[in-house]
């Protein structure tokens, strides 16, 4: 979930320029949604592989993200890239692509508005299978 200043119902405070800001605190996206209404808040994982065809690719790739705003503000776009070049370069080996695992965060969440008043059980939905055409 991205805080970008395009993002409606999003205030202020939850915006930084180029990234997710205070969103990247650990519990921040549950405590912004339910600010906003929402409520039986699942927080999601999905892991995922980047591979790029040499460490210079994988440092323009990074760069071009959020998180990375930040670090070019106090270290320089030039030191961010020969550090995250450097960093890389630790792991190439020879007729494999560069590869970074990272984890997507994702959340799951109902808005109060469109939450029902009464939990739908199972049971109380009846399903009719018969025109359901078999291959």
């Amino acid at each position: 979930m991205g805080a970008g200043p395009a993002d409606p119902g999003v205030g202020a405070e939850d915006r930084q320029p180029g990234g997710d800001g205070p969103l990247g605190r650990p519990g921040a996206g549950e405590e912004l949604l339910t600010r906003y209404g929402f409520v039986d808040i699942e927080r999601i994982t999905v892991p995922f592989a980047w591979e790029f065809a040499d460490p210079e690719l994988f440092a323009r790739a990074i760069g071009s993200m959020g998180p990375a705003y930040e670090a070019m503000e106090n270290a320089g776009e030039q030191d961010f890239v020969a550090f995250a070049v450097e960093q890389a370069g630790e792991h190439v080996r020879a007729g494999l692509p560069l590869r970074a695992t990272i984890d997507a965060v994702g959340y799951l969440a109902t808005n109060q508005r469109d939450a029902p008043e009464t939990p739908v059980e199972a049971t109380d939905v009846e399903l009719d299978v018969t025109d359901v055409p078999t291959p």
